[in-house]
């Protein structure tokens, strides 16, 4: 009898592939093992099977883990939120009606009824601008353009002033109650979203970079295994080892197949766009000066 030729070379590299490519392939080669499994390799073949589910298990979380969260309400409190702010200020700024040079024209020759009550405007209007240069100051509303963090920090900050100085009844006097409490609801709201947003964990909980190494490497084991099964007398042993492998020479001829139609589709463009493809030339020697 003949001895069998048989070269393993095609089966000693594991083809390049996405981790999706190469759990597709682990799972076939495990598919296409022998029944039952030989004990030379059972060991190997367990291994293989083990780390290919493992992967599974880590894709299906991975996909899990990609779906977008839903940040429409965070967005919608921060709008609301920056809109209750611009309110309030521009409540109290509006008061500054009353003192323009203009406002003497009403009240000249006003009632005294009316002119007590212009009065009481006016005086109001001086409150409301100093209350507005106490909260605002020269940077109004800039703190609803920092992060979500850092406005927290500066609205808790101006609701405290507040309530230290004891400004609300001030407050309520000159753009009524209900902004002070939508301003502190939103607060509550806001924070409680910060918090959120700190704790949340964007960071994916698997490695399927190393895991798609380790698979890489129980496939090699594998394969290298498999070939060991090679017996030069025994023909049957080599058809096993063929069928066991079998998986990896679809993936290889498959990436051939598709690296022939991406240089014919560069040729076809390249012939569309006028360019000629020329065979690359090797580089003349230069010589030595």
């Amino acid at each position: 009898m003949e001895p069998i030729l048989f070269d393993p070379t095609p089966y000693q590299n594991v083809p390049r592939l996405t981790t999706e490519g190469t759990l597709a392939l682990a799972l076939a080669l495990v598919r296409a093992a022998p029944e039952p499994v030989p004990e030379p390799i059972e060991r190997h073949a367990e291994r293989l099977r083990d780390r290919a589910h493992e992967t599974e298990d880590a894709l299906t979380i991975r996909h899990r883990e990609s779906v977008p969260v839903d940040l429409s309400d965070e967005f919608g409190l921060d709008v609301i939120t920056d809109v209750m702010w611009g309110a309030f200020r521009d409540w109290l700024r509006s008061w500054s009606a009353f003192e323009r040079v203009e406002f003497a024209l009403i009240t000249d020759g006003a009632r005294p009824k009316t002119a007590k009550i212009l009065a009481a405007g006016q005086d109001k209007a001086r409150r409301a601008r100093e209350l507005h240069d106490q909260l605002f100051g020269t940077d109004g509303l800039a703190f609803t353009q920092r992060s979500y963090p850092e406005q927290a920090q500066s609205m808790a900050s101006l609701l405290r002033l507040i309530d230290e100085d004891e400004l609300g009844p001030s407050i309520e006097e000159l753009v009524g109650p209900e902004i002070l409490v939508a301003l502190r609801r939103c607060q509550t709201l806001y924070e409680a979203m910060v918090d959120a947003r700190m704790t949340r964990d964007d960071a994916s909980s698997v490695d399927l970079s190393a895991l798609r190494v380790s698979l890489i490497r129980a496939i090699a084991r594998y394969t290298s295994a498999v070939i060991s099964l090679v017996d030069e007398d025994d023909p049957d042993s080599l058809e096993m080892v063929r069928h066991a492998l079998r998986p990896i020479e679809v993936t290889r001829a498959r990436q051939a197949r598709a690296r022939t139609r991406a240089s014919v589709q560069e040729e076809e463009l390249a012939l569309d766009e006028g360019v000629e493809m020329l065979p690359q030339q090797p580089e003349a020697p230069v010589a030595a000066e």
